[in-house]
């Protein structure tokens, strides 16, 4: 191999496991933050909603009919593949996955099955980054960029 090529696969090898252990410090922050989330909703008066470690107990649900999808990268795939196993419908997050024979498995998945599968970029979706991007076009266009 290629001296260059080598130190770009170290390269990738090296970010992958720094992606894993950041997801994995991920996970831990959405278990307390689904716990916060939860109390919020009990204390506007509404039922509490269930909340799931292991997205494979949320497909088994027969009250779930799609799912959205907000994993870190490396589990992606995995988690597509089995929403998209039990049949329900997926908004996924970009990137598909970390690899192009992730992608194909993935895509040969949606083929062979009856569920509505969407990518998207979910932030372009939220309230408070469709303000942030306004704000910088009006910047763009000659108007001033504000903070805060």
């Amino acid at each position: 191999m290629h001296r260059s090529r080598w130190a770009r696969h170290v390269s990738l090898e090296a970010l992958a496991q720094d992606e894993k252990r950041r997801g994995e410090s991920d996970l831990r922050h959405q278990s307390r933050a689904s716990g916060i989330a939860q109390k919020l909703v009990v204390e506007a008066g509404q039922p509490k909603p269930e909340g799931y470690s292991d997205w494979k107990k949320l497909l088994a649900s027969k009250d779930v009919d799609a799912v959205v999808s907000a994993v870190p990268v490396y589990l992606h795939a995995p988690c597509y593949l089995d929403t998209i196993a039990a049949g329900k419908d997926i908004y996924a997050e970009k990137p598909l996955s970390r690899t192009w024979a992730e992608c194909e498995t993935v895509m040969a998945a949606v083929s062979g099955s009856k569920v509505f599968f969407q990518i998207g970029y979910q932030r372009r979706a939220d309230p408070h980054f469709l303000e942030s991007i306004a704000q910088v076009h009006r910047a763009n266009s000659g108007g001033s960029l504000r903070a805060g």
